[in-house]
């Protein structure tokens, strides 16, 4: 259902607001953003805000767009925490610690990754890949975008892993020499 006209208008001054960042200082940025939150919850609101209600609010929205709210840090930490997990993730150790049958049977050399499978295998782990990292995102609280989040997190791991196979030698060489040289 459609929003009431004059909420409609307050959504879009904020969306607009929110669209020039880089015409104005960062507190200027901030004041212009809170003011246009401010203006949309009043518009939303079935009575006055009060002047305690305003000040909560301005400064929440402050603290939300400097990344100090404590709700959104601890998001932040989460959605961290599920894709330093899933970059990692190996669908053989996956299957092995949940007992769960394999989804297709193979002969031969195993070759581990995103990066280098057969078009069938690749298939397999972006299916077992995708399920997984939505699993884990909907037990962190993200179920509402747990499936964009799983397509993201899908396209990072592969990205890290060519960047592994493309230079990791030479990362790992710099890293180790640093770790001796300490």
């Amino acid at each position: 259902q459609a929003l009431p006209a004059h909420v409609e208008a307050r959504k879009k001054n904020l969306l607009d607001v929110m669209a020039q960042r880089a015409a104005a200082s960062r507190d200027l940025y901030e004041n212009r953003v809170a003011e246009a939150v401010v203006e949309l919850a009043e518009a939303m609101a079935t009575s006055p805000l009060s002047t305690t209600a305003v000040e909560t609010l301005t400064s929440r929205t402050k603290a939300t767009m400097r990344g100090e709210d404590p709700v959104i840090k601890l998001l932040d930490n989460r959605m961290k925490e599920v894709f330093r997990g899933m970059v990692v993730w190996n669908p053989q150790t996956a299957q092995a610690t949940t007992n769960h049958i394999p989804v297709q049977m193979k002969t031969g050399r195993s070759i581990l990754g995103v990066i280098g499978e057969n078009s069938g295998g690749s298939d397999v782990f972006r299916t077992q890949f995708l399920k997984e990292a939505q699993r884990e995102f909907t037990r962190k609280g993200f179920s509402i975008y747990a499936s964009d989040l799983s397509q993201t997190c899908l396209m990072a791991t592969k990205v890290i892993h060519l960047m592994c196979l493309l230079y990791g030698e030479i990362f790992i060489s710099k890293m180790i020499l640093m770790a001796c040289s300490d």
